[in-house]
This record gives C-alpha cells, structure tokens and sequence, in this order.
C-alpha cells in the first residue's frame, strides 16, 4: 500500500521518504525510540491505530522524549481495520480517509494539536498509581464490552472494519455483566458541557475529593474517547474535539439485547449517545475500578488504543496488571498532520493549526501485514495516478477472485431485482383488487396547478359541536399503530394533536387502506378526510383533543418523511416532561440540547417550541401594541457602524467597501438619541444586535432580537420607568390572557410557577438593594455592580419580602453605566439609570442619557472611547437637545424568563453562540 499509494504523492512533494517495516507487534516502538531523530522532521505511520500508539510510545520512552514530542509532527496513512485516528482528523475536514488523501494531507504540512493521554495502573504492592507502567495513548481506552469486542474480534481481521459489528452481535447475544466504580474530574469547560449537554445523570459526588464525581453498578462497559471516531465506521465521541484538554466517556448501563442492538445499529451515526441506557460526559481525568465479570473463563480485557494492555484471564507478564486504571488528560500536546488549518467538530474550534512545510526527511514506518488466508476478502485501495508507473499487474489468482466476486454481486443484484419486481406486481395485484384504491395513497406533488375551494379544519378547532360532521384536516404522523383489522394514528398539527381510527369495514376502510397506513413513517405530512364520532373510551387521554375522534374516509400522502428508523429523534422524546426524568428507574431517552439544536428544524415540531415561538412573537407584539398606543414612532437603525455602539471589544469587526474597518452594532443606543434629537419625541425599534462576548452561559447570545425604546423627558427619569411599568404589566396580562392556552402547554413538558408581578411594579434603589443584601449576609461593593448570582440572591430576597418577581433598582454606580449615562445630581457616584429584573435576572438597563455635548464629550474620554468615532453622535446635541432616557431589553430573554425556562436557547430559534453559527 505504501509504494502504490502513498510513497508516489509525498516523493512528489519533493520529501525524502526513510522507511522502514516492522517485524511484528510492538516494533513499531522499538524503531522510534531508537531512531535517530535529528534526522526526521516528522514520524509517518502506515499502519492502524495499533502503529500509531506503538510509534508513539517509542518517542515517550526515548532519553530526549520532551524535545522530540514538542517538535516531531505525527501523520498516518490507513491501512489497518480500524483507522480511527486517521478518520477522525479527515472527516472533520470533510476528506476521505484512504492512502492518497492522507498522504497528500501529509504532504501540505497543515498541523494541528491533539491531546495526550497518560494511564497509569494501580500497583498492587504500594496501592499507588504505577509510574513504571505508563502508557501514552492518543485515541482511546475501553473496558467491558467495548474491549471484549475489539480484541475478540480480531480473529475476524479480514473483514475489515464490519468485524467490530459481527464481534458485537455476538457479545449482544451472549450477553456478559460487568461491576464497575467510575470515578472522574472534569475541567470548567467540560463541567459546562456536562451541565447542558450531557446525557444520564452525573453520578455523586466523591468525599474529599473536590469536583470528583463517582458512578457505580452493574455496567456493560465504558470507552473513553480522545477523538471523535472509534473505529472507521463507528462515530463513537460525536462531541469530542481534538485538543479540549478532556476525553469524552461512553458509559453503557443495564440494557436489554434488544436495546443493545438499537444501540450497535446507532453507533455509525453517533446517535447511541440519545440512547437511555448511555452515558455520554466529559472528564479530565478518571479512575476506573472493574468489578467482577458474570463469565468465569472468558472476557475481562483492558484495551488502549485498541491493543490490550491488561488481560483477567491468562495474564501475561509484559502486560499491566488487570485492575484499577487511571487516566490523565494533557492538553495539546501531540501535532498531527491534519487537512486544513481550521476544524470545527461539533462545535469545537481548532484551537491551533499551523503549516510546517516539509522541507526535511520524513521516518516512515510500516506495519508488516498479517497473513492472510486463501478465502479472505482484500478491501480496494485507491491506487494515485501519479505512481501508476509502480503498480504491478494482477496475478492470475487475484484475476480469478475479482471475476468471482464480480459474478457474485452480479447475481445479488439479479436477485433483488427479481424481488422488487415481483413485490411491485403484488402490490398493484392488490391495487387492482381493492374497491378503496382511490380512497388513500400518495397525492399529487402539490404544485399550484388548481383551487379546489376545499376547507381545512384546525386541529385545535375540532370539538364535540362538530360531532357527526365531515371535516378535512392537514397535519403530521404523530404515531401509527395496527392491530388486526384496525389501525389508530395520532395526528399533530402544532400543539394540538387528535386521533383518527379506522376499522375494516369495506364500506369505508379496507384491509389495503389499513396496511398503507401503517407503513407510514412518522412526521409525514397527510390529508385526512373522515367524520367527527366520540370514543367509545370516553376520552383519548394520549391527544390534546380528548373528547373526539376522527372515523377515517380518505387518506392521501402529502410529503413521506425518512423511515422513522432514520429520525434524528423522535418527536415523543423531545416533548417528553422533564418530570418523568425524576425517576431514577425510567428508561426514556432525553435528547440533548446540542442534538435538538443541531436538528432544529424537527426539534421546533415538539408541542412546547411551538407554543414557545408563539408566545415569543407575543412578546414582540405586545411590546409594539403598548407603545404605538403612546404614539410612539418605530425605527429602523443601521446594523452597519463605524465604531463601537457601546464601547469596548466585544464587537464583530469587519471590512467595509473601500472605507475601513466596521462593526456590527451592539446596540442601536446611538441612533435612538438622535432620532429623538430629530424631534421624534418617542422612537422604539425591534431588530437584532450583535455581541461578541465569549460567554458560554445559559443567558447569553451573540445574536439576539432587541427591543429598543428611547422617549424624551419633561423633568426626571422616573418618567421612563412610569412607561415601561406600564409595558410591561400590559405585556404579562397580554400574554396570561392571549396565550393561556400555549403557556399551558409549555408547563406540561416545562413545569413552572406563573410569574408574579405588582401593579403599580415595584422599585427599589441601588443602595436599597445593596442594604437587603448586606443584611442577609452577603458582601456586595456599594460602588460596584453587582453579578449573575448576586442579582439571583437578591431576587430571592425580593420575592419574599414583597411576593414580586418584577422589580426596578435604580440609581447605579458610575463605575457600573455605559459612557452615555446621566449622573446623579447630588452625588457625582451615582447615575440616572436602572434595571429591570423578572426572577432575579437582569433583563433591562436603561438610564436617562447625557444630552450636553460636552458633558458627553468628556464621558466618552473617561471612559477610553476615541472621540472621532462618535463625532456625529455627539454633534446630533449641539443644535438644542432634548432632554431622554431609554433602554434595552432582549426578546429572548423576557421570553425565557416569563416561562421560567433554563436555557435562553430553548427561546431563540436559531441561536448563535461562542460555540454555534448553524444551521
């Protein structure tokens, strides 16, 4: 493989190739560590991933090990069964992994980082963690099941990589159980990831051990990964990324055969992590301690990057004693080469990537290839153009099985054929027969071509005063069930959902009409014609329409989705209440936040994001309704600036024409002053505003939708707040009243308390604040804001004090308040400004703003702000300024805080944060 594949693109590259062939395992160690590295710029591998964590345990065992790592580049070109390495790093680039991608990969000199494992086993004599049995491992260790599987199945080497599936089916079959104590730490990264992301509950926490947490119990295996690919065909770690300084753990707890089939089934497309019997975290470290396995004689092995490194069984003395590991994650410490300079894996951005281009010799070593026998089946190799002139021709033999397998698939192919032939005519042998043919099936494309006048019924609408009567309905395959001669399918149009019954009758429903129905995949979109009857039960307690039902007299296909099998998720999973996850004993799937956000578009189909999206538009109306009412004026300001709108370096910068340098603005601040300097007198805008702050919390975006208010002022500032309480008691009734029944809907799968709030709101000051903090015990600077978990505490203390969810502080400090801001006139500490609360988080800051151009002129200074850049605003005060105030609040925000809700990407459609820009 080396000479017809890759050898030809790097000697084109003008790189001295020194290569070299290992005599069998471990080799590959003994040629790196004993090399002279001087001479080599980098370390190719032609081999597995088995090569590649050999080769690298030479360059650690070398005398000059740390100079050698910090400057010798790795790269790999495939040629073992599991390649999961080399597939991690080329799939993230979109490349292929096979020989002449991976060469000429090799030959850009792109590089990237790649974190480093160290594991260490416990020595049974001192009870401490080994330092002389130390193994450095770049991909992975496994235990349990996924380790049984991987060595076990290298008998099956010839199959390539389909031999980790027949080894699993086999170990599903005959199942073993494993005992186990996981112990791990993770880093303040990896605790985000795992408070939003991560799936199955996060164990307890370890005593004297600070930020250790501890799962036990019966367990079918553990694989941690430090790449996102187990295998070339198993996507083992979908949120791994290279160099995050953590190594993701796939944790697999009891499950039945059947669910571990699902499970096996899901491991080519990542979605095992969804399953229910997985846990998916991450750590930094961890301990493993294996229990005991259910199989006396067999199984028990430890594997690192898919060697064993520890048997139960027949140990053997160049191995490390089978019992507790420890893993410690070091933080990019490895280059490889890699496609190109910048990789984004879910949602993980290259921390580093660098060229290094060849310009020195590279050490290749080969992995001898094992022996292969008379009936194995070679996989195909790539063969480079450019090194055509080094292939052989085909010996006779090899002739001879490429016409076998040709015919062989030739009469697979004939088979098939035949099958799908004779299904087809069964099928139109039963169209032929059934009397109710044009009674269901697939509709025409709908393609404007006719107005038939026929009305469409809402789900929502359908109710016992419709009883008797015919109705059309249009919505999505909730669920199908078939028993015998019936079929029941529930039916979601938005938040509603209703059931439709058909029963064999030959009249209305027909045997052929029953089956057509249940091979509909979920999420197909159908037309339903039929008649409103009351169940027979009483109610349909599984749809939101309880008290009807729909008999069925046609059904036509509008738009088939994918095979249900094939569905990111389902919609019964992501709309489940987060009550039933309480249980420790239930067996649901939770699908995770980043899985939602990466399929939004069936995610927004659950019946709380609907209704969510509902009442987020509401926000926005409501907002409009209660100032239009005030004659207010509604703006639309440039998202295009020439400088900071607020100050500062959290702006997205970009190039403008052939005029410098711009930004996105942060805020349209500027612009409503100076349509209020245009005698607007009242200016309110909605758009969106752009924040590039590298905050990964669950408040934060760095797009969100902002509503915008500025007004002017006769005497005093209170007059903003006497506006905006009115908005905003305005807007919590409008909501109570016009989404009552969508707010219902979200508190089934989002249970929460209603929001409270007074009339008229309350308002305290700043120093109040502070005062209510102080006595409760908590150190607050009075000349300081005050932060995040601060401002939760004191809403506590608000809610108790005054039963108000709602409230005003007023009077911050100057050291708190944008450049912009009015001070105090009786104390030069304090401003003129505000902020509005809803549950102990922060949703508005406003303020009365300095209109005396040189007052402004000498905050901007202050402040650090170069005045150029703000000389039309601060020329909009010199012609006559009118005394204003106003604020800002984001959409989203109020949204998610009127629902109670945990994440502010639960009210943002398509959010965009530090770590997502799509879809």
């Amino acid at each position: 493989m080396w000479e017809r594949s890759a050898r030809g693109v790097l000697e084109r590259a003008g790189v001295t190739c020194d290569a070299t062939t290992t005599e069998g395992p471990g080799d590959a160690t003994r040629i790196v560590r004993e090399a002279d590295m001087g001479a080599y710029d980098c370390v190719v591998l032609v081999g597995g991933d088995g090569t590649v964590a050999e080769a690298y345990q030479g360059l650690c065992e070398r005398e000059d090990a740390r100079e050698v790592r910090a400057r010798v580049t790795l790269g790999v070109v495939p040629a073992g069964s599991g390649n999961a390495l080399c597939k991690s790093i080329q799939a993230a680039a979109g490349e292929t992994c096979d020989p002449v991608s991976c060469a000429l990969t090799i030959a850009r000199g792109m590089t990237r980082a790649l974190d480093r494992c160290e594991v260490r086993f416990m020595d049974g004599m001192t009870g401490t963690w080994s330092e002389t049995r130390t193994t450095h491992s770049l991909l992975s260790t496994s235990w349990g099941f996924f380790s049984d599987v991987d060595i076990e199945s290298e008998r099956f080497r010839r199959f390539g990589g389909m031999r980790f599936t027949m080894q699993a089916i086999v170990r599903i079959v005959a199942r073993r159980k494993y005992q186990c104590d996981l112990l791990y730490e993770t880093t303040p990264e990896g605790e985000a990831h795992n408070a939003r992301d991560a799936l199955g509950a996060p164990g307890e926490l370890v005593p004297g051990r600070p930020g250790w947490r501890k799962i036990s119990g019966e367990t079918l295996g553990m694989w941690a990964l430090n790449v996102p690919w187990g295998t070339e065909c198993t996507f083992a770690a979908p949120r791994a990324a290279f160099d995050d300084g953590s190594i993701d753990i796939v944790l697999v707890q009891a499950a039945s055969r059947k669910s571990m089939l699902k499970l096996l089934l899901d491991f080519d497309s990542g979605r095992h992590v969804n399953h229910r019997a997985v846990r998916y975290f991450k750590a930094k470290s961890f301990e493993l301690i294996p229990g005991p396995s259910s199989s006396a004689k067999s199984g028990g092995y430890i594997a690192i990057d898919g060697e064993v490194a520890a048997r139960r069984h027949d140990p053997s003395p160049a191995m490390s004693p089978y019992g507790p590991l420890r893993c410690d994650v070091h933080r990019a410490e490895v280059r490889v080469f890699a496609p190109t300079p910048a990789i984004n894996l879910g949602g993980h951005a290259s921390r580093s990537s660098s060229s290094s281009p060849l310009s020195r010799s590279l050490l290749v070593v080969i992995a001898r290839a094992r022996a292969q026998t008379e009936g194995e089946i070679m996989a195909d190799e790539p063969i480079a153009d450019a090194s055509a002139e080094t292939q052989e021709a085909p010996s006779k033999k090899a002739l001879k099985k490429a016409a076998a397998a040709a015919e062989k698939a030739r009469l697979k192919a004939e088979r098939a054929a035949a099958l799908e032939a004779k299904m087809a005519a069964l099928s139109a042998a039963a169209d032929a027969e059934d009397p109710l043919k044009d009674k269901y099936g697939d509709a025409e494309m709908v393609q404007s071509q006719t107005k038939s006048g026929r009305r469409w019924t809402r789900v929502e609408d359908l109710s016992g005063t419709l009883a008797d009567e015919e109705v059309l309905v249009r919505g999505r395959v909730h669920n199908v069930r078939g028993k015998g001669k019936s079929a029941f399918i529930v039916l979601r149009q938005q938040t509603a959902t209703v059931q439709v019954v058909l029963f064999v009758d030959d009249v209305h429903v027909s045997k052929g009409m029953v089956k057509w129905v249940c091979s509909l995949p979920r999420e197909t979109v159908v037309d339903v014609r039929g008649v409103i009857v009351r169940p027979e039960s009483g109610e349909v307690e599984s749809c939101t329409q309880k008290d009807v039902e729909i008999s069925l007299r046609e059904i036509h296909c509008i738009s088939r989705s994918v095979p249900t099998e094939d569905l990111p998720f389902l919609i019964e999973d992501a709309s489940r209440p987060e009550t039933a996850f309480e249980n420790e004993e239930a067996q649901y799937v939770r699908v995770g936040q980043d899985t939602r956000l990466d399929n939004r578009v069936l995610d927004l189909r659950t019946p709380a994001n609907n209704a969510i999206f509902k009442i987020q538009s509401g926000v926005g109306t409501l907002f409009r309704e209660a100032l239009l009412r005030r004659n207010f004026t509604e703006i639309h300001t440039p998202k295009l600036i020439a400088g900071a709108s607020e100050g500062g370096a959290a702006v997205f910068r970009l190039d403008y024409m052939k005029l410098g340098p711009a930004c996105l603005a942060q805020s349209p601040q500027l612009y409503k002053q100076m349509a209020i300097m245009g005698d607007l007198e009242g200016v309110f805008e909605i758009g969106p505003v752009f924040r590039a702050e590298d905050s990964n919390t669950h408040r934060h975006l760095c797009e969100f939708t902002g509503l915008d208010m500025e007004m002017s002022i006769k005497e005093h500032y209170d007059e903003v707040l006497d506006v905006l309480d009115e908005l905003f008691v305005s807007m919590f009734d409008g909501l109570n009243e016009r989404f009552a029944r969508e707010i219902g809907v979200v508190g089934t799968q989002y249970p929460f308390e209603p929001l409270q709030y007074c009339r008229p709101s309350l308002r305290l000051t700043f120093a109040e604040g502070v005062k209510m903090l102080q006595d409760a015990g908590v150190e607050v600077d009075p000349l300081g804001d005050i932060g995040t978990e601060t401002e939760r505490i004191l809403g506590k203390l608000v809610k108790e004090k005054y039963g108000t969810d709602f409230y005003m502080l007023t009077r911050y400090p100057i050291n708190a308040r944008p450049f912009y801001t009015m001070p105090a006139p009786d104390d030069p500490n304090y401003t003129n400004s505000f902020d509005i609360f809803i549950r102990g988080q922060e949703i508005i800051s406003g303020a009365q703003r300095i209109h005396d151009p040189k007052l402004l002129a000498e905050r901007a200074l202050a402040c650090g702000i170069e005045l150029p850049t703000i000389q039309s605003y601060i020329d909009s005060f010199k012609y006559g300024a009118t005394p204003h105030g106003g604020c800002g609040v984001g959409l989203e925000r109020v949204a998610m805080l009127f629902l109670d809700l945990n994440n502010i990407r639960k009210t943002s459609m398509f959010p965009r944060d530090p770590k997502r820009i799509a879809p």
